[in-house]
């Protein structure tokens, strides 16, 4: 664990439960412009019988005094009500006409309406973004505590080649032609965990070399919590990851798992630490990451992860075999009519495209011993970006 000014903590997963050390807001306050009064001295007010009141300028309101104040000042001591500018005339230098009665507590936001101390304002696990911040300062947290996870990432391939490595399009073309696929596994692993608030280290591209593979894997397993292996995990002639890893003699490994796409992945315990194998392909990978990857984590901070959901209505069905979870990528929008959410699926199968990860910004979770979604079902998904209205057709 590490504490951290909260500005910092943007990203990170909170270590503990976070609860309000002040009430916010700390004072009653006015919300709009006007006078500070005894709301009991407006009772009689009206259009044709307004309420006379002497303006002051100290900090308190005795009977049949107001003080003039603006939207956000403390309310004075004395007062109970603000009396908007709009329900009010000069009749003097120092006197003002009241029209219409305000009632206890009008126009003022309440000591601790927002917040009161003590209060949880968020829970362990939770993963602190910008907007929390001010939440977090507002209330006297000024450091909190945060994990410190790290996740070594390793991709494998003779054929991959990371982009950081090209300088221009000539480059690219180049290593297309050469039969090279740019590792975009990596790019999409990095949101993801980046989205779960750990520290990602990548350790760059690996060819399919079992010793090579081993060592860099025993080497990171000393130095972070997790390790991130992708590519080589199926059971072909070159698929070498899983007989790397074998090699390092983990406590426990299993590989392949009843999930669609991503079923070549696994997990192996070395040292204590885990090592998750995930597919080479994009989605595939990603759906390893949440079927495997999020349970890991969250074991490591011993807290569920609050990961963004969504709720809507599926378009149309998708079938799939049973006993097999399967991930489906899909587009979300806002219906403009009915202000339903609509979900659109666009892909189980095509582990490769990125397309369907890139266009769609939501993720369906389908159960083992679920057949699959019926159209217009309403379903829960995993929200990856942002939803606009839908396009009319």
């Amino acid at each position: 664990m590490l504490r951290v000014r909260a500005l910092d903590a943007v990203g990170r997963i909170l270590a503990r439960d976070v609860t309000a050390l002040v009430d916010v807001p700390p004072f009653d306050r006015a919300v709009v412009d006007g006078y500070a009064v005894r709301s009991r001295d407006t009772v009689s007010a009206s259009p044709s019988s307004p309420v006379l009141l002497r303006l002051v300028k100290t900090r308190r309101v005795g009977p049949g005094e107001a003080v003039e104040v603006a939207t956000g000042d403390p309310l004075p001591e004395g007062a109970d009500a603000v009396v908007m500018y709009e329900h009010t005339s000069k009749a003097g230098p120092d006197i003002i006409e009241v029209f219409q009665p305000v009632p206890p507590f009008g126009n003022v936001s309440r000591r601790g309406e927002d917040v009161q101390r003590g209060q949880v304002i968020f829970r362990k696990g939770h993963i602190v973004t910008r907007l929390d911040v001010a939440l977090l300062a507002s209330s006297g947290n000024i450091e909190v505590e945060v994990y410190d996870i790290s996740v070594a990432l390793v991709c494998t391939g003779d054929e991959i080649f990371d982009i950081d490595k090209v300088s221009n399009l000539e480059e690219l073309e180049r290593l297309y032609l050469e039969g090279k696929v740019l590792n975009t596994t990596r790019l999409v692993l990095e949101h993801f965990l980046q989205q779960f608030g750990v520290k990602v280290h990548y350790v760059g591209a690996v060819p399919d070399d079992e010793q090579e593979i081993a060592t860099i894997v025993d080497k990171c397993v000393e130095k972070h919590d997790m390790v991130i292996v992708t590519g080589g995990t199926a059971l072909g002639k070159r698929d070498v990851t899983v007989r790397a890893v074998s090699k390092l003699k983990p406590k426990f490994m299993w590989t392949g798992l009843c999930i669609r796409p991503g079923r070549p992945s696994g997990i192996a315990i070395l040292r204590g630490k885990p090592v998750l194998l995930l597919s080479g392909f994009p989605a595939a990978a990603v759906a390893g990451l949440l079927s495997v990857g999020k349970l890991v984590l969250e074991h490591l901070i011993d807290a569920k992860l609050e990961l963004s959901l969504i709720s809507g209505i599926v378009t149309r069905r998708v079938a799939k075999p049973p006993h097999l979870r399967a991930f489906v990528r899909a587009y979300a929008c806002v219906d403009r009519n009915s202000g339903e959410i609509r979900i659109e699926p666009l892909a189980v199968t095509g582990s490769g495209l990125l397309t369907t990860l890139t266009r769609g910004n939501v993720l369906i979770e389908i159960p083992e011993l679920e057949e699959g979604i019926d159209e217009n079902m309403r379903v829960i998904a995993y929200l990856l970006g942002k939803v606009y209205y839908c396009q009319e057709q």
